[in-house]
């Protein structure tokens, strides 16, 4: 049996990893093998040489943050049977971590990021896409959530990120992805209809 590739995109706060967690939780429903879940977050560009202030002003919701090459390198191998060394990422200080995770090959990889399905290579990597379409004001209340307690993120800075990079990619790359979807889910988390659907679609 080859190894599958399950996508889940949509904007920060959709509840992308939540859905991936719960998938994998009752992974015996999807696969006969094993699974791992990868956040495409890991996969941010390694700005470790640029000062504090110049990495807290980068647009991390752009797709050229993204080193897309590094990310479907690493899913090629998997797919191919082959282990990979996945790259770890520090949201505090908005870098990668100088350790590696160690991820053997699976029998389904779950994949979850805000552009899960912007690149066509991905897409063609793909074997079955989620998107999910939960309402902005609710990805804005988790984001703030989020990043205050967990990232050490002020209100204001997590407001301003919002208007001038969140929205703004939201418009221009992460809505689109939706055309590109097998299945549109209204809201992340735990959704034993979706898992449902995943099922018979891989």
């Amino acid at each position: 049996m080859k190894t599958q590739l399950l996508a889940i995109a949509g904007v920060s706060g959709s509840g992308k990893t939540c859905l991936a967690r719960y998938l994998a939780e009752h992974s015996s429903a999807l696969s006969q093998g094993s699974v791992c879940v990868i956040a495409q977050d890991n996969y941010y560009h390694d700005y470790s040489a640029r000062s504090d202030a110049d990495r807290a002003r980068i647009n991390f919701d752009h797709p050229h943050s993204f080193d897309v090459h590094e990310l479907l390198s690493d899913l090629t191998a998997l797919k191919s049977n082959r282990t990979v060394a996945i790259p770890q990422y520090d949201y505090v200080n908005h870098k990668r971590k100088s350790e590696r995770s160690q991820q053997k090959p699976v029998d389904l990889i779950i994949l979850e990021g805000i552009l899960a399905l912007h690149w066509s290579q991905l897409r063609a990597l793909t074997d079955c896409s989620v998107y999910l379409n939960t309402p902005l004001s609710i990805c804005l209340e988790r984001r703030l959530l989020r990043d205050t307690s967990e990232r050490g993120r002020t209100r204001d800075s997590v407001m301003t990120q919002y208007r001038q990079h969140v929205l703004p990619m939201y418009e221009a790359y992460i809505s689109e992805q939706a055309q590109w979807a097998d299945i549109l889910v209204a809201d992340g988390g735990a959704n034993p209809v979706v898992l449902k659907q995943i099922r018979e679609r891989l």
